[in-house]
């Protein structure tokens, strides 16, 4: 458990790599380009600037893409599926990728309305 997190949370439950990891993505894709981030590659933004909705699509996959790679290298060799967007205007995705020697699941949840973004860890057997 991270030092931090025993100040964030009341009894907190027993984290592993994997749940730090999820926080991180979920901070790293919540952070607005351009909003006061330092690492000019940081954050998601820039697929605002596509005409239509499937170029805005795209743009935001590679996005994604690109900030996990950059931003959390615990994961490798990712792969991102666009799954769909659910009744809450949500775009759904989910990323694999390699952790501990075990392939991991996570589910990333972008909000079309507002722009921000959840990120869930997904158990397997």
């Amino acid at each position: 458990m991270a030092f931090i997190h025993r100040f964030a949370e009341k009894n907190p439950a027993r984290r592993d790599e994997l749940d730090d990891i999820t926080q991180n993505l979920s901070a790293v894709l919540n952070t607005k380009r351009a909003f006061g981030s330092l690492g000019s590659e940081l954050g998601i933004g820039n697929y605002l600037a596509s005409q239509g909705a499937r170029d805005s699509v795209a743009a935001l996959s590679a996005e994604i893409e690109k900030c996990i790679r950059l931003y959390e290298p615990r994961l490798h060799d990712i792969e991102l599926h666009l799954v769909g967007k659910n009744s809450n205007m949500e775009l759904l995705y989910e990323l694999f990728g390699m952790h501990s020697g075990r392939r991991q699941k996570l589910l990333i949840r972008f909000n079309t309305t507002y722009g921000n973004v959840a990120v869930e860890r997904v158990h397997t057997p």
